[in-house]
């Protein structure tokens, strides 16, 4: 068989060339049937492929190279991500943490480093597991670590909150024992073992741990960290960024009333860390019912109006800025200005149900009114039935300025005279008293005569220690008194004498 040959640059180019040919099927078979149709087939595919206007254009983007490299960076990019784990983990009395068993332990392996694949956790230190740890993976801030675990009630489906910080989330920690690798799965086996431990944001900022008190005996769902590249994300990666929160697939604002809100948050507290104001317009007012009958109304003017069967106030201190009128329909009794009054005639009624004491500031016990039903007998008694408090001190005033009168007038005075013997004197013989007048005194009962201090016993003769004298100014002693004796004659007489 003949062959001819032909050098390639012995070939002229193409005539004429087309890159508008539309790509698919036919364009193999291309009519014409040479070769410069099968390079207008080529022109116009690359022409498609670099999307410039014609195919020897140079290109304007980037090269299938470039390309090539940002869809791999793109592909092998690491992101994290939540996984919920829905079986129950009770954690123990007594403790803040957990360890991960049986269902509760995730199926991907641990990633202890900064940028492997699979469950982020951080390695504890030796000896450091079975007890609360706040060992962390350092994230976008201190409060967001990277094994930051969300937490949920697993009867309630609420979130765990602190009583040392009411109304902050408790949150959980994801630890393994020390020695783990990336990669490393985790079991229930001695050197590969999980545990959460329960933490709360302090008003620094800081992940501090929970107080058992808050967390013990809890049964708990938890949503954990985990690192994969892009194009290993699971397709619902993305959905519910903490997860555990219920979201209707489509809702109007009509939709979100207060009336759903209130039935949402039950009986747990809310908590807020700035004031609120509701404001009530004009005209306008709040109502609180109690199975449909008004209780508590407040108005734009700031009037509340209690209209309850048995309306009361239960906090420690209820403080009114003005005087608080109660029964203002009945006998009304006004609250104010340190006084307690009630409006025209009418009277005031304080009542016990056991005992009524009147106390202040300068003692804590007071004075009790009545001591039992015998006091309130004695009372009517000794002041008449229905007798007043003032009536009462009134008369027991009137009778004690009378008894103090006559205690007055029955008062006897001492007058006292004291004599020293400047010679002796005889027994039985008359001693002189200056100043002394026995006249109508009674020297047994009325006069007291003393001898060197000593009480002499009067009679009304020498049978006695001393005796009357002559004169009304002498008294006589039974036994003899030598030079300077001491004598106090003391005596006794009315005041009204």
């Amino acid at each position: 068989m003949a062959r001819t040959f032909i050098s390639p640059i012995q070939i002229t180019v193409s005539e004429q060339y087309d890159d508008t040919l539309a790509a698919g099927s036919g364009l193999e078979s291309i009519s014409g049937g040479d070769l410069q149709s099968d390079l207008n087939a080529i022109r116009s595919m690359i022409k498609n492929m670099s999307g410039e206007a014609h195919w020897y254009d140079a290109l304007s983007g980037r090269d299938l190279k470039t390309a090539d490299e940002a869809l791999v960076s793109i592909e092998t990019k690491k992101f994290l991500f939540r996984r919920q784990n829905i079986n129950t983990l009770t954690i123990p009395a007594g403790a803040n943490y957990v360890q991960l068993e049986g269902s509760a332990i995730p199926s991907q392996d641990a990633a202890v480093g900064g940028t492997s694949n699979g469950v982020v956790v951080a390695e504890l230190g030796m000896g450091e597991f079975g007890s609360h740890s706040l060992a962390e993976v350092a994230g976008s801030s201190a409060n967001k670590p990277k094994n930051l675990v969300m937490l949920r009630q697993s009867d309630s489906h609420d979130v765990l909150t602190s009583s040392m910080m009411p109304g902050q989330t408790i949150y959980g920690l994801f630890q393994v024992e020390n020695g783990f690798v990336d990669g490393d799965a985790i079991t229930e086996s001695a050197g590969a073992r999980a545990q959460l431990s329960l933490v709360y944001e302090d008003e620094n900022g800081d992940l501090v741990a929970a107080d058992v008190s808050d967390v013990e005996g809890r049964t708990v769902n938890f949503s954990y960290v985990v690192r994969d590249v892009f194009e290993a994300l699971p397709e619902d990666a993305t959905l519910a960024g903490d997860v555990f929160v219920d979201v209707p697939e489509t809702f109007l604002m009509s939709d979100i009333t207060l009336d759903r809100a209130l039935d949402n948050q039950g009986s747990a507290p809310t908590t807020t860390d700035s004031d609120i104001v509701v404001n009530v317009a004009l005209g306008h007012k709040w109502t609180f019912q109690g199975d449909g009958s008004n209780l508590v109304e407040i108005d734009s003017a700031g009037s509340v109006t209690l209209t309850g069967a048995a309306a009361s106030f239960n906090s420690n201190t209820n403080n009114f800025a003005n005087s608080a009128i109660i029964d203002n329909d009945g006998t009304a009794v006004t609250v104010g200005a340190g006084s307690v009054s009630t409006a025209g005639s009418s009277d005031l009624t304080v009542s016990a149900a056991s005992n009524l004491y009147f106390k202040d500031q300068n003692d804590a016990t007071g004075i009790k009114l009545s001591t039992d039903a015998t006091t309130w007998s004695d009372w009517s008694t000794n002041f008449g039935a229905g007798a007043s408090l003032m009536e009462g001190i009134n008369t027991s005033h009137e009778n004690l300025t009378n008894d103090l009168n006559d205690a007055i007038a029955n008062a006897l005075t001492r007058k006292r005279f004291n004599q020293g013997l400047g010679s002796a004197a005889a027994a039985d013989s008359d001693v002189t008293i200056t100043g002394l007048d026995l006249t109508g005194h009674d020297l047994s009962t009325e006069v007291e005569v003393y001898i060197n201090g000593v009480l002499a016993r009067p009679g009304s003769d020498n049978t006695a220690d001393v005796y009357a004298g002559t004169g009304v100014d002498q008294l006589k002693f039974a036994l003899a008194l030598a030079a300077g004796t001491q004598i106090v004659v003391i005596v006794y007489e009315n005041s009204q004498a």
